[in-house]
C-alpha cells in the first residue's frame, strides 16, 4: 500500500468520498477523507482499516497528534490502494470514535465539453496527480492556453499579452443558467499582488473574476481567473453549450494566465467542494497533468444563427 497525507485548510462539507484511478497503468485508486473527531474524548491510537472484497489492510498510528498536528479535531488524509483489493469500506477509529466511509465512483449527471475554444495543456490536475490539494478544489483542473503550434508564448518577454492563452475564449461547457458573476478584479501583471483581489468588504476573492453556471441535476461548473472586462453574461442569463461567456485571464490568486475549472454541488466560489469532472470531447475520462488537448469543437460550439 502507498499512503500519503495532505494538510488542508477546512473540514469537508460533502458526506461522500469519491475515488479516482491513479495516473499511470491504473493499478491503484485514490480517495481523500476530511475527518473530524472530538479531541476532548479521544484517547489511544488511530487505526485505519480498509475492507475489500479481496482482503483487508490496517494502518495504526500511536496517537491522534500523529495526524492532527493542530490538535483541533480535524485531519485530512489521501489514501492510495490497489484496485485489486476491491475496497468496500474505509474506517477511521480515533480511540473509541469510529467513522466508516465508503469510497465510490462519482456518476456525472450531465455531459460537458472543455470550456476553452483553443488548444491547451493541463498545468495542474486532480489531487492524486500532484494537483490541487485544498478540499474545495481537489478535483479541479488548471488549463494553460496554447497557440496553433502548441506554444505557450508568442514572444520572449513574460507578460500577459505574450501568453498565448491570455484572452482565449471561455465557453459554456453545457446548457445552463448563470448563477454567479464576478468581474471587478484586475489581472495580475508583473509582481504578484495579493491586494489585487481584495473585495470592498475586506475579503479576498482567490477565485478572481468568475462565472458559475447551474447545469441542472445539482451540478454547477465554476470558471475562474477570467480576464477583467471580458465577461459577457449576467446572473440569470440562459446560456447554450459552446456560447462564449468570457476570456481566459490572470485575475485573483493567480501566478500566470490560466483557466481554473471545477464541477461543484453549489452556486458560490470557495463555498462548495469540487466533484470529479470529465469532458465529452476529450474521452469522458479524468484528464492528467501535462495532457495536451487539441481544440475539438462540437456542433454545439459553432456560432448560433440568430
Amino acid at each position: 500500500m502507498i499512503f500519503s497525507l495532505i494538510a488542508l485548510m477546512a473540514p469537508a462539507q460533502a458526506t461522500e468520498v469519491y475515488k479516482l484511478d491513479m495516473p499511470g497503468p491504473g493499478e491503484y485508486e485514490s480517495w481523500a477523507v476530511d475527518h473530524e473527531y472530538d479531541p476532548e474524548a479521544a484517547s489511544g491510537p488511530i487505526t485505519i482499516t480498509v475492507e475489500g472484497e479481496n482482503g483487508t489492510d490496517v494502518q495504526t498510528w500511536p496517537s491522534p497528534a500523529t495526524l492532527d498536528s493542530n490538535s483541533d479535531g480535524k485531519f485530512s488524509i489521501v489514501a492510495h490502494h490497489p484496485k485489486s483489493l476491491g475496497t468496500v469500506s474505509y474506517t477511521i477509529a480515533v480511540g473509541d470514535q469510529v467513522t466508516t466511509y465508503r469510497p465510490t465512483r462519482y456518476e456525472q449527471r450531465n455531459s460537458y465539453i472543455l470550456p476553452l475554444a483553443g488548444n491547451t495543456i493541463i498545468s495542474r490536475g486532480v489531487f492524486n496527480d500532484n494537483g490541487h490539494g485544498w478540499y474545495l478544489s481537489r478535483f479541479a483542473y488548471d488549463f494553460l492556453g496554447l497557440d496553433e503550434t502548441y506554444a505557450p508564448m508568442t514572444a520572449p518577454e513574460y507578460t500577459n499579452a505574450n501568453l498565448a492563452g491570455f484572452g482565449m475564449p471561455v465557453i459554456a461547457p453545457a446548457n445552463g443558467v448563470v448563477v454567479f458573476v464576478e468581474d471587478r478584479l484586475p489581472d495580475q501583471e508583473g509582481e504578484y499582488d495579493a491586494e489585487s483581489f481584495r473585495l470592498p468588504d475586506g475579503s479576498q476573492a482567490y477565485h478572481g473574476n468568475t462565472v458559475i453556471i447551474d447545469h441542472g441535476n445539482g451540478e454547477f461548473v465554476s470558471l475562474m481567473h477570467l480576464k477583467q472586462g471580458s465577461i459577457l453574461v449576467a446572473v440569470g442569463d440562459v446560456v447554450e453549450q459552446g456560447q462564449k461567456v468570457g476570456a481566459l485571464g490572470n485575475s485573483g490568486d493567480s501566478s500566470g494566465p490560466h483557466l481554473h475549472v471545477q464541477l461543484q454541488a453549489g452556486p458560490l466560489p470557495q463555498g462548495f467542494a469540487s466533484l470529479p469532472l470529465t469532458f465529452a470531447n476529450h474521452g469522458d475520462e479524468i484528464l492528467e497533468r501535462g495532457d495536451y488537448l487539441t481544440y475539438r469543437p462540437l456542433e454545439s460550439e459553432q456560432p448560433q444563427t440568430p
